[in-house]
């Protein structure tokens, strides 16, 4: 059950508690733009934002909830979504905290850009930024628009529009941007345009109406928006379920559930393009209701098949690498290469925490890199846990072996629980698992060259899942 809230916009008031509210309605920036490296610039001070209790004060975020100031509002945990392209596009590469560039392919007579939907329950936005990309000046935005709504049912409402001026330099490609709520990297090649603005949305469009040389490609390395965020979604009070892992009932309700303890792979792997894998029958899950049906899924909640349980919403880190990395691109359902870089003695990956309040793993696909066969992953680890207290439970441990060809970068990946995709080369292993989670690691212990670096282009956890978070 969701909390409701209301989906009036909110105000801020001013520091003085004399003086009332005022708005600026012009949507022309109020500020010039500005670029890094330049000048710090002074932070806008913000009084603390009063948010609107519902009527049972147990089931709301307090009144005098605290806002953060923050270097975007489009959080990693973001929805994003393209809009006004040629084609649907993944396009997380352009908000993913990266110099990780993006080209928006314009339809005909719209608008190219994205609609985001962060994870906080409600932001104001002040400004944004866009940062150079690597080549191609010719494409850099000339013109941005920048609105926001709440909720799918309400209309766009106008935050700002305006020109933006790009600069001549370019930044490099896959650089971690580091900047505040007030400042810009001033390592890397920006523009910035704040404007004022006291109106809390949950859901912003960005769009960007012309490019420098008015062709249909628009090309940023990364676009932030500055601004003040509330409590993130997931800190609204939650309905206590158990973690307890939840086993799934056999097809035969007058046989007992049997569990193979083996981490051996099942059946042997296999690659597309190649024969059509018959899907594995699952029965219906059986859930553990809590005290308060009221406040419970249902005990026969359905459970669903997917290509993998990592899904776009999935909070995705890094471990065993070097450095921290953002490793998004390994599960963002296409073939954008990634390349893990081990740390000392450590296995590098992934730990992915899906939307879906629980899943069964049944397998583990990974998609042939652009290059360097050398990098190939030859084994994996698959493991899980029921919340950040839980250890690690392993799930499936073994070798995988890679084919020589190479798939190209940037294809997006069209794949089902029982098949991968068969236009793009891939291995796959299926094991026998009956145990739900909510957390997964996915490691590589072994390159086969023996190296430190081992190269991926997409991994796929194919698998049942249970409802979403928000769905609980």
């Amino acid at each position: 059950p969701t909390v409701q809230t209301t989906q009036t916009p909110t105000k801020i008031s001013t520091p003085s508690p004399t003086s009332s509210p005022t708005k600026d309605t012009t949507s022309a920036p109020s500020k010039a733009t500005t670029s890094g490296p330049g000048p710090t610039q002074t932070p806008i001070e913000e009084p603390t934002l009063i948010l609107s209790p519902t009527k049972d004060p147990t089931l709301s975020p307090t009144a005098d909830s605290t806002p953060t100031k923050v270097n975007t509002v489009i959080d990693l945990k973001s929805n994003i979504t393209s809009v006004g392209t040629e084609t649907p596009m993944i396009v997380d590469k352009a908000c993913d905290g990266t110099t990780n560039a993006l080209t928006f392919k314009r339809a005909l007579g719209q608008n190219p850009g994205l609609i985001a939907e962060p994870s906080h329950s409600f932001s104001i936005v002040k400004g944004i930024r866009v940062y150079n990309g690597p080549n191609y000046k010719s494409r850099d935005p000339t013109k941005y628009i920048v609105e926001g709504r709440n909720g799918y049912e309400d209309s766009w409402h106008m935050i700002s529009e305006g020109g933006i001026t790009m600069g001549r330099r370019r930044n490099p490609k896959g650089i971690l941007i580091s900047s505040t709520f007030s400042e810009g990297d001033t390592s890397l090649r920006f523009r910035e345009v704040s404007f004022e603005n006291d109106v809390a949305y949950s859901q912003y469009k960005v769009t960007f109406p012309e490019a420098k040389d008015g062709g249909t490609r628009v090309l940023v390395a990364e676009v932030e928006l500055p601004g003040i965020v509330g409590p993130s979604r997931t800190e609204a009070p939650t309905v206590q379920t158990t973690q307890t892992p939840t086993k799934i009932s056999t097809p035969s309700p007058t046989s007992s559930p049997t569990k193979d303890t083996t981490s051996a792979p099942s059946k042997a792997t296999t690659s597309g393009p190649g024969p059509t894998q018959t899907p594995i029958e699952e029965p219906t899950l059986i859930l553990s209701p809590t005290k308060d049906p009221t406040l419970s899924p249902t005990a026969d909640s359905t459970p669903t098949k997917v290509n993998t349980v990592i899904d776009l919403k999935s909070n995705i880190t890094s471990v065993g690498t070097e450095t921290p990395m953002i490793v998004d691109k390994a599960c963002d359902g296409t073939t954008n290469a990634l390349t893990f870089k081990r740390a000392l003695g450590q296995n590098p990956g992934l730990i992915a925490e899906p939307s879906h309040s629980f899943s069964i793993v049944k397998g583990i696909r990974v998609y042939n890199g652009p290059n360097y066969k050398s990098r190939d992953p030859t084994k994996y680890i698959v493991e899980g846990r029921n919340g950040y207290e839980d250890s690690w439970h392993m799930i499936s441990e073994g070798g995988i072996t890679m084919g020589r060809r190479r798939n190209p970068k940037g294809i997006l990946i069209s794949s089902t629980f029982s098949e991968g995709d068969t236009s793009l080369r891939f291995r796959e292993v299926s094991f026998e698992n009956d145990v739900a989670y909510s957390q997964y690691k996915v490691t590589f212990p072994e390159a086969k060259d023996g190296g430190t670096r081992v190269l991926v282009a997409e991994v796929e956890l194919p698998g049942i899942v249970g409802p979403s978070r928000t769905e609980a």
